[in-house]
């Protein structure tokens, strides 16, 4: 009886340290996170703070500061934590205007490189005068018509030797030239360049669309919109980085025909239905259509 009762005792009192140990570790004493970082926040927590980011770079155009920011929040890949939040927002049905805000971040991050790395920053060079130079100057003072007289220089001064040795230093200043962002021209539409079909049992169904600027260069950013009898959904260029920045894809349904336009209009693109492909095993499964459109 005595081995039965120590046996209980031993159980209701782990249970009653285990029940009091969650008491005061979420309600009486909870832990409280002060001044911490953006990366300890909950993964709905940085969407939300990149989403501010995001609409932060679209007031004031400061993208190294968007680039700092992102950076507190620890992912691997901002740009494709970018793409994957734009993703998400897309597949909630989110408001247009907010996803064309992280589109908009993300096609600068893909278009203009870093200070670092960026080959457009110049460097100058610049003389100053030196301290010790025989100058002697009368002070600058108000003529009677408001004009500043300069000051006057006795050039006629010997220098010592230690002032003809002395070697003015040079003052580099960095200064970055205009960037060269790869993004559509103004006014100029998208024209359909090659369509074509491809059999891919791994991406059935899958429509492929690169988008080329006039500059030859991949143009991020760019809305799409698949339209078909009962619904329309909108996708963006270039929140797929590793498959090009140019790139974006849409699945579409077996037997059901779409429209493909581009944001802008007057650019269209109908008639688009998945082709009817054949495994190895003889099995038919949706195939998938590439679009490759070029500014002109």
């Amino acid at each position: 009886m005595n081995e039965k009762h120590g046996f209980w005792y031993l159980l209701s009192g782990l249970a009653i340290g285990l029940g009091i140990g969650i008491l005061v570790a979420w309600v009486i004493a909870p832990i409280q996170y002060v001044d911490t970082t953006p990366v300890s926040l909950r993964v709905d927590f940085k969407d939300e703070y990149r989403f501010m980011i995001a609409s932060a770079y679209a007031a004031n155009n400061d993208l190294l500061r968007a680039r700092a920011r992102l950076g507190t929040l620890g992912d691997a890949d901002a740009l494709k934590a970018l793409g994957e939040q734009a993703q998400r927002m897309l597949a909630s049905s989110s408001p247009m205007n907010e996803v064309q805000i992280l589109a908009d971040l993300s096609t600068a991050l893909q278009t203009q490189p870093t200070a670092a790395s960026d080959p457009t920053v110049e460097t100058i060079s610049t003389v100053s005068a030196s301290p010790t130079s025989p100058v002697n100057a009368t002070p600058q003072s108000e003529t009677p018509s408001g004009l500043t007289q300069t000051s006057t220089f006795d050039v006629s001064a010997t220098p010592t030797a230690e002032e003809i040795t002395s070697t003015p230093q040079p003052i580099s200043t960095i200064v970055p030239r205009p960037t060269q962002v790869s993004s559509p021209t103004p006014g100029a539409l998208f024209a359909l360049a090659k369509r074509s079909t491809f059999c891919d049992p791994t991406e059935p169904g899958l429509l492929q669309v690169n988008l080329t600027n006039t500059a030859g260069q991949p143009a991020a950013g760019i809305e799409l919109i698949m339209t078909w009898a009962n619904g329309e959904e909108h996708f963006f260029t270039g929140l797929k980085p590793e498959l090009g920045y140019g790139y974006a894809d849409y699945t579409m349904t077996e037997n059901i025909e779409y429209v493909l336009s581009l944001s802008g209009g007057g650019t269209q693109v109908t008639g688009l239905s998945a082709p009817n492909c054949t495994n190895s095993q003889g099995g038919a499964y949706p195939g998938g259509i590439h679009l490759e459109f070029q500014q002109p």
